[in-house]
């Protein structure tokens, strides 16, 4: 009995294990050679390995019941008896995981049907040697977990959202018409013989070594060329390293003032850098904000209305820096607003910009929308109560992996010195579903445990929905997270800084650290970014310059957009600027009387504001105005807007002749791909 018992588990185990080697190779495995960009970080591996061990337990758990049920039934009469059961567990996991995700795609009840007579002829085959001879090929793991996962696997990633839905169908069922006569022909070619558990056990082996070593030589394309202008070096010129935090607001790094000490190795950096302390962002979310950094105007100026991509008529920094003898190179986490297809790739020498392999939809902005079929998602939900689970919905690289980028490419500009270069940095540690790494996830106590991804997504939608008000022990825990990633971030941006001075470039290389936006924590009964929001926690963002050669602090109170910062790049690289440019270099002498700033955000109703010394007007679509004396009022609490204000009104007149001065009909619109709306769905940007 007890050797009856073992067997069945073994085999059971050996079940489960052979289902997560094709379910890991038809999700993940492909994707990696679907996707360019995609790629299995170094982080990922324990995390599979994790499912896998969920697996393993399950199988052994599974099977040594069956078999128990089998022995205690009469029904254990010939090897393949064990077999059956145990492939039969995992059929009935796979039904009853599926039945609970109810409503299904077609695609998924297809599964769910197929999944349910392959059980019952299964249970059929221990009443008769013969039916089980004959169906051994079916009862295969293998064999029964490629009919189940392929077609939705076929409907939902294969083809894609291009295909018909009876396209997909008609596909998916005549790939289960292959496996099945494919598995009948191994049955007919095996003859008598009855699978062992240690061969299932060795095909799955087999099945995740290609799988590994696939992965390994996908790995191994580090960055991604793009075309650009070529010129005889620059020589006697400073290097350039520009830094944006994604999603990082100034009034939480303690280089601002913050009670916690976010930022500690950036303000060590301050003390020989020229800290900003009036920036204003030019918008409140990423392509933006950065399509200005890059171009020096006004996202309006630059015919930008989001989701359209950077217009191609827009002159960007890296294409000067590149014709003008500057290696122009970027590595960025930020794979939806930032790559190739949102046009930040102009100019590049070496693009990096790939992203984790996702294995997880849980608390995703595309969750349990994708992937209910797969019994990972279970797996992970095992290991959730037990163990912090938030990485398996990470979708980009961290801190840590763009250090890795950024230090190889200034490995190789070290080695050549035969040109300065341009080296633009994207961390997103700070972003949502802010998931620090270790030790900074646990840095700053909260009044509880952190707010895992799942949860937080669902406390989004409430939020921003109008359905609830953050609750304060929530803003508490976020805000304790977010504040680990700033954290996690200052940390990485000190590691970079040591790689300069450790090749000894640091002394002639301008540093620029700034931000890209803010985040709203409950202000104003809104969470995160995007939403249409031009008050001070979206946009006052953070700016140390270290200029070439300064070796001491200097701080400047005047009031800087981040349209100043191309102007100010080429200002130090004696390139002249193209016109025209709404920025202003920052080493140029300060205007005497009071500058005027603009913000705006994209779409339709979108709202803009002007900033003039303490000032702040905003206009909102429907013809409301707000205004607020930053200098007494920093939270924006005190709306002075009157139409007999005389301050309203210069303000209200000269945001309206800035917004009649705008070009029109510049750059036509760009229609996304939908790879391009999938990047951005998957970091919450569209629904």
């Amino acid at each position: 009995m007890k050797k009856h018992l073992w067997n069945a588990a073994l085999y059971g185990c050996a079940a489960w294990l052979a289902y997560g080697a094709i379910e890991l190779t038809l999700s993940a495995g492909i994707q990696l050679f679907h996707n360019p960009e995609m790629v299995l970080l170094a982080w990922q591996w324990p995390l599979i390995a994790k499912v896998f061990l969920v697996y393993a337990v399950a199988g052994l758990v599974c099977g040594a019941a069956a078999g128990a049920v089998l022995a205690f039934a009469g029904f254990a009469k010939w090897p393949g008896d064990v077999e059956a059961s145990a492939c039969l567990t995992l059929l009935l996991a796979f039904v009853v995981n599926l039945a609970l995700a109810w409503p299904l795609a077609r695609s998924e009840q297809l599964a769910l049907a197929l999944a349910v007579l392959l059980a019952l002829a299964l249970v059929a085959s221990l009443f008769s040697e013969r039916l089980y001879k004959q169906m051994r090929g079916l009862t295969s793991p293998f064999a029964a977990s490629l009919l189940v996962l392929s077609i939705p696997w076929i409907s939902r990633e294969a083809l894609g959202v291009s295909y018909s839905a009876a396209s997909k169908t008609g596909l998916a069922l005549l790939a289960a018409f292959a496996i099945a006569c494919a598995a009948h022909l191994k049955r007919r070619m095996q003859g008598s013989r009855t699978p062992t558990a240690l061969s299932h056990a060795v095909a799955a082996a087999a099945v995740l070594l290609m799988f590994v070593t696939a992965a390994a030589l996908r790995s191994r394309a580090p960055v991604f060329h793009a075309e650009a202008p070529k010129s005889p070096a620059a020589t006697g010129k400073p290097n350039v390293v520009l830094v944006t935090m994604d999603t990082v607001r100034a009034d939480h790094t303690s280089l601002y003032g913050y009670s916690r000490d976010t930022t500690p190795k950036l303000r060590e950096f301050a003390a020989a850098a020229t800290l900003y302390t009036y920036v204003a962002a030019t918008s409140d979310y990423t392509f933006p904000t950065h399509a200005s950094i890059f171009s020096g105007r006004y996202p309006d100026w630059q015919g930008v209305v989001w989701p359209d991509v950077l217009p191609g008529n827009i002159t960007t920094l890296t294409e000067l820096l590149r014709s003008n003898g500057y290696w122009t190179t970027e590595c960025v986490a930020n794979y939806a607003m930032l790559g190739p297809r949102a046009g930040f790739a102009k100019g590049f020498a070496i693009t990096d910009w790939r992203r984790a392999v996702p294995l997880s939809t849980q608390g995703n902005a595309i969750a349990d929308r994708r992937h209910p079929y797969y019994l990972r998602e279970a797996a992970i939900r095992v290991l959730g109560s037990a163990t912090n689970t938030d990485y398996f919905v990470r979708y980009t690289r961290t801190a840590s992996d763009i250090n890795q980028c950024a230090g190889a490419m200034l490995d190789e500009a070290a080695a050549s010195r035969s040109s300065n270069f341009f080296l633009f940095v994207n961390y997103m540690d700070a972003h949502a579903a802010y998931i620090p790494d270790a030790p900074f996830d646990t840095l700053f106590p909260a009044c509880g445990p952190p707010l895992r991804a799942a949860s937080y997504r669902r406390i989004k939608d409430e939020v921003n929905s109008g359905k609830r008000m953050l609750e304060s022990s929530e803003k508490e825990r976020l805000i304790s997270q977010y504040d680990g990633g700033i954290a996690e971030i200052d940390s990485a941006i000190n590691g970079l800084l040591g790689k300069l001075r450790a090749l000894g470039l640091f002394e002639n290389t301008v540093v620029i650290i700034t931000a890209d936006h803010g985040e709203a924590f409950g202000e104003r009964g809104l969470l995160e970014h995007k939403m249409n929001n031009l008050n001070q926690e979206l946009i006052f963002v953070p700016l140390i310059v270290k200029y070439p050669a300064q070796h001491a602090a200097r701080r400047s109170d005047q009031l800087v957009s981040q349209v100043d910062l191309m102007p100010t790049i080429l200002d130090v690289a004696r390139i002249p600027p193209p016109a025209p440019l709404e920025g202003r270099s920052l080493l140029a002498p300060a205007p005497s009387g009071a500058r005027d700033v603009f913000a705006e955000t994209a779409g339709l109703q979108s709202r803009r504001a002007i900033l003039s010394g303490s000032l702040k007007l905003i206009a909102s679509p429907n013809g409301a105005f707000e205004l607020y004396n930053l200098a007494s009022d920093p939270e924006e609490k005190q709306n002075l807007y009157s139409p007999a204000n005389p301050e309203a009104v210069e303000l209200r007149n000269k945001l309206e002749a800035w917004l009649a001065a705008r070009p029109r009909g510049q750059a036509p619109a760009t229609k996304l791909d939908p790879a391009s709306v999938e990047r951005l769905k998957s970091l919450g940007y569209v629904q």
